[in-house]
């Protein structure tokens, strides 16, 4: 187990440990200070075991509340966990992703002022090369973004869309 268990472990017996000790000096505190002025035995050790087993379920009653709000605690730190962990995933799905279009544009297509690369045929020819080289599918929106993000102008004629300034030369 990694350091931050076994301390979460030794604060737990910590607290276990503080409630057992008030539980024995609340019935020390029972039996020596309470009825002590009755006359009658029955009576005073009645009361003796009625208020000590009152401490007892108020014991009791904390113990169940801190570990409940414990595990709440464990709970959100869990789901803290899960989100980074998702985080982390969904960074490095999205780095693969950049990386193969920046692949897929390096071997088969090439810079060129007043050139128009095809979209269709663009999307084509990455499934292809992507078949190929056994890297990531992408839909035609992530296909879209990342263009775009490497500063390809999107420009639409009619229903045919192109990219801006690439040009296909060598498709797979």
């Amino acid at each position: 187990m990694n350091d931050k268990g076994n301390k979460n472990d030794d604060e737990k017996s910590d607290q276990i440990l503080y409630f057992i000790l008030f539980a024995i000096a609340y019935g020390i505190f029972v039996f020596i200070f309470v009825a002590e002025d009755s006359d009658d035995f029955v009576a005073s050790m009645l009361a003796r075991f009625g208020l000590l087993a009152v401490g007892l379920v108020i014991i009791g009653i904390l113990y169940v509340i801190y570990k409940v709000s414990g595990k709440e605690k464990r709970d959100k730190e869990e789901e803290k966990a899960r989100i980074a962990a998702s985080r982390k995933l969904k960074k490095e799905h999205k780095k693969k992703m950049k990386d193969a279009i920046n692949n897929f544009l390096k071997s088969c297509t090439k810079s060129s002022k007043g050139q128009y690369a095809e979209f269709t045929l663009l999307c084509k020819a990455y499934e292809t090369w992507a078949g190929q080289h056994k890297q990531p599918y992408l839909e035609q929106k992530q296909l879209i973004r990342i263009m775009k993000g490497y500063g390809y102008k999107r420009v639409k004629k009619g229903k045919t869309i192109y990219f801006k300034g690439l040009e296909l030369t060598n498709p797979p």
